[in-house]
């Protein structure tokens, strides 16, 4: 229900994020999941407006170890199907436009102690038709 909203676009406009106080996450994801086990996680939502969003990480902080996205369907606090897994990128396709998605951005590893160096920028890029 906090998910933070990502706007799209045919150019890259970053979002900025920091994994800095991440949480664990107790959410349904149907399986498939790829983010299986312990993984502290921060939520992005996003309305496609296209089929074939591509959504992309960078300038990813030192203290960011293991960054992961999962794309997933569904609705908040309910079910959530996971469509697709990355690492720094996640070329979509198939998606429905008009439909909500959430980025689920995550670590494998313990979330840091600081903010410092554990930002991110994340953004939604549409592919100019």
């Amino acid at each position: 229900t906090n998910a933070i909203p990502l706007f799209s676009g045919t150019t890259c406009v970053n979002t900025a994020g920091n994994v800095f106080g991440a949480t664990l996450s107790a959410i349904t994801v149907a399986a498939p999941n790829c983010a299986t086990g312990v993984t502290y996680d921060l939520w992005y939502s996003f309305v496609a407006q296209t089929t074939n969003p591509t959504i992309t990480l960078s300038s990813i902080g030192s203290a960011f170890v293991n960054p992961r996205m999962q794309l997933l369907s569904g609705t908040c606090g309910g079910t959530l199907t996971s469509l697709f897994c990355g690492t720094t990128s996640i070329n979509a396709d198939y998606l429905a436009p008009g439909t909500t998605y959430f980025v689920r951005v995550y670590s494998t590893s313990a979330a840091p102690g600081s903010s410092t160096n554990a930002g991110f920028n994340i953004c939604v890029t549409d592919p100019v038709e």
